[in-house]
């Protein structure tokens, strides 16, 4: 599960793309999703405003990449507390593309599951 997340596949076969460019740092086309998954057939889009549980969960990966930030640059690597404000600063602002798409795909994975046989002729909703 983690894997599937992590490539930002469809929870419930694990094979189709959530979302329509697999490039998160194309902003333009940051947030296009596809309504449905090209593989099983799961419906993305399950409610107005389903998505909006998505920002505690970006919130969330933001904390736990800071704090490996910190563990990183200040006690292994040994900078001053400015010079990592700066690098995490940086980091942070690097890792939101790829943030957004994840809490999304984590989101989603937390409410629908895994059926590893699903195929197109069989899409019926999970939830």
């Amino acid at each position: 599960m983690l894997y599937a997340c992590l490539t930002l596949k469809c929870p419930r076969c694990r094979e189709g793309n959530m979302f329509v460019n697999t490039n998160p740092y194309n902003l333009r086309k940051l947030t296009h999703m596809h309504q449905k998954c090209t593989s099983c057939g799961l419906d993305f889009v399950r409610e107005p405003s389903f998505y909006f549980g998505a920002m505690y969960v970006s919130y969330a990966l933001t904390i736990a990449y800071g704090v490996a930030c910190f563990i990183i640059f200040k006690l292994l690597a040994g900078f001053s507390l400015m010079w990592y404000l700066i690098l995490n600063a940086l980091v942070l602002l690097l890792l939101i593309p790829y943030t957004f798409r994840l809490a999304r795909t984590l989101w989603i994975s937390i409410m629908v599951k895994y059926e590893p046989n699903t195929n197109t002729s069989s899409s019926s909703q999970v939830g």
